[in-house]
């Protein structure tokens, strides 16, 4: 599960490893032509260039298997988690319709038969709920699609035509004796395959492997010559890793309900995190609960009364004009380097923390920006139900919204304004198409963060103006919505294949890294690199693991519309998903649509209030107008 690409199942001696140009050329399969859907080469194109991103760990499925007693919910985490990751890691044919033409199928789904067996012989012989795709019931007597079959037929291994079993015995209930041999002396004694888990603190035992509860007597200290899972993983074995997520087209492909989807993806790492699963670099213990930072404009209403209650609060009791002195104080220390985001990650989660001393059910929105990026000023967050709009008369005080009528106190006395640019009409920000290019394309945050800080983080904050344009910014709420927002997009770049990346230069020119301080806060960047985690107990409601901004018909315009070459330039990650499959089919709705408009650009001032080097920004921008006018010549548009 910590790095599939080398396991010795993909070495010549069995079934060979990724493609050359996906074209797989050792292991069994080597060199052959498939007939199917038409004469192909066998193809891999490993989800992550030469590697693939980490699959599900025992742990993790065995806690699965001690959790559902209902085949709904136990299908619905295997085939969301295992089944896919494997299918979507290795690529090529496995991530098509026609995955059975790799043996890796094959092997694949015998595995997942011999989980479902080892959980069957746990006291669910005979259970078969759910619905199918028509939405009937299902019991045994249901038939099988194709074979015309009752499903009975095929429960029980061992009886009727499923005459084989299991080398592994599908009753030992002990699948974690699978694990390598670093874990081993862990969890192999005396047939107690599960022993080491006794040692987790009691809650987490019960609620990640509840079926322990019954085997360990209350209060009994683990079995002697165990050890925790937290101890093997410091000391012996890797930590537990973050699998990858499953892709949006390959949900759509499947006619998944993505929500569902989210939410097993989200639950995985808060699961292995319980158990001591955490990235190599991760020192801090995993939050027990985590709270969800939601899409403004998906408040319910009283939820939004509640924040408008909560912000007049902290407005009243000094709190905007506190962290406005803090982010001037600190504006040269956090801006123009690679202490952007972790600085601001952490000062909003400070903002947040405030918050939630007035009400615990307070957790910071983001505001989605690249869904407006067209008309900004037309947004429905910039109504006065919401945030309000621009400002009025000569001081452009604002006068609906959230914020209407304030005085802010600092650095002196004034009505809360904003002054949007271009005369209340500010051009066009940037697409979401162009944001998700950036993630898949930026290669370390020395690449990453001026290319987030001199496109989208800039242009918000000098269109809405006002107190957004000054290094006061944090007057405005729209601060800690768009810096939220800013923090999701890192995020999603992180898991990515970034989860530990921090390159480039600190603020003294010095080289940092993830053992350098947070200006100001003073503690060390690792502190927050990871959501859920130490005191990042917070997720994004847009799924946190999802690595794109993008929903599927944007991504099919982009696969039909796009030349290879293109597609591979400016939206690598979805170049290599398509290796080995066929576009999607085109939709009657892709037809319409209108092409990207140029982003804004960053004024003379900005650049030099910020210190900023006018060469580096303007490459930035120059970089997305490129991205534009590809865009064009390929026939893309959206909505």
């Amino acid at each position: 599960s910590h790095n599939p690409a080398s396991s010795v199942v993909l070495s010549s001696r069995f079934i060979g490893g990724n493609g050359f140009g996906s074209c797989v050329k050792d292991g069994v399969q080597g060199s052959w032509t498939m007939g199917f859907p038409n004469n192909h080469c066998l193809a891999r194109s490993f989800d992550r260039g030469s590697q693939m991103q980490p699959w599900y760990g025992p742990e993790y499925i065995f806690s699965v298997m001690q959790r559902y007693n209902d085949m709904h919910n136990f299908r619905e985490h295997i085939e969301y988690s295992l089944h896919g990751s494997v299918h979507l890691g290795m690529g090529g044919d496995m991530s098509t319709f026609w995955s059975t033409n790799d043996f890796a199928f094959w092997l694949h789904h015998a595995n997942l038969d011999r989980l479902w067996d080892q959980w069957q012989s746990w006291g669910h012989g005979n259970t078969m709920d759910g619905r199918d795709r028509n939405g009937t019931a299902l019991s045994l007597g249901s038939s099988l699609p194709h074979y015309g079959e009752p499903i009975s037929t095929a429960m029980y291994v061992g009886s009727g035509r499923m005459c084989f079993q299991y080398a592994g015995g599908g009753t030992n209930k002990h699948i974690l004796r699978t694990m390598s041999r670093v874990t081993q002396p862990l969890l192999s004694t005396a047939g107690e395959a599960d022993a080491g888990l006794h040692a987790l603190p009691e809650a987490l035992r019960r609620k990640w492997f509840p079926l322990l509860e019954s085997n360990v007597p209350a209060g009994s200290a683990p079995m002697n010559g165990t050890r925790s899972i937290q101890s093997v993983s410091r000391v012996s074995g890797k930590p537990l890793p973050y699998p990858g997520p499953l892709t949006d087209m390959w949900v759509a492909m499947h006619g998944f309900d993505r929500a569902i989807v989210s939410r097993i993806m989200a639950e995985s790492p808060i699961g292995l995190a319980a158990i001591g699963g955490t990235d190599a670099q991760q020192n801090q213990p995993a939050c027990s609960s985590v709270y969800t930072r939601k899409e403004l404009l998906s408040l319910t209403a009283s939820e939004w009364n509640l924040y408008k209650a909560i912000l007049t609060a902290m407005q009243r009791d000094g709190w905007f004009q506190w962290f406005a002195y803090l982010h001037r104080t600190w504006f040269g220390q956090i801006h123009g380097h690679s202490q952007f985001f972790p600085f601001h990650r952490r000062f909003v989660h400070e903002w947040e923390r405030v918050g939630r001393q007035y009400n615990g059910a307070f957790a910071q929105p983001y505001w989605d920006e690249m869904r407006d990026y067209r008309t900004p000023a037309s947004s429905q967050v910039l109504t006065s139900n919401w945030v309000g709009g621009n400002g009025q008369g000569a001081n452009f005080c604002v006068q609906n919204g959230l914020q209407a009528g304030w005085t802010m106190t600092y650095p002196n006395s004034h009505c809360f304004s904003r002054n949007f640019r271009n005369n209340g009409n500010p051009t066009s920000w940037y697409s979401p198409e162009y944001i998700s290019s950036f993630v898949q394309t930026s290669a370390n945050m020395a690449a990453f963060r001026p290319g987030i800080e001199f496109s989208l983080h800039g242009i918000v904050h000098l269109d809405i103006g006002g107190e957004m344009s000054q290094p006061t910014s944090p007057n405005d709420w729209i601060f800690m919505l768009h810096h939220a927002n800013l923090d999701r997009l890192w995020w999603q770049w992180q898991n990515n294949g970034h989860m530990w990346a921090m390159d480039g230069p600190n603020a003294d020119g010095s080289p940092i890294s993830i053992d350098s301080s947070i200006s100001y806060f003073n503690e060390p960047i690792r502190s927050v690199m990871q959501l859920g985690y130490g005191n990042m107990c917070f997720q994004y409601a847009s799924n946190p693991i999802r690595r794109r901004d993008l929903d599927t018909t944007a991504e099919s315009r982009l696969i039909n519309k796009l030349p290879q070459d293109m597609l591979t330039k400016w939206f690598p990650d979805m170049a290599k998903e398509m290796v080995g499959a066929p576009p999607p089919p085109m939709l009657p709705q892709l037809a319409a649509g209108k092409s990207i408009p140029y982003p804004g650009t960053l004024s003379d001032a900005w650049i030099q209030m910020h210190g900023y080097k006018a060469a580096d920004v303007r490459k930035v921008e120059a970089t997305a107008r490129s991205f534009v006018d590809d865009m064009k010549k390929a026939g893309y548009t959206s909505n």
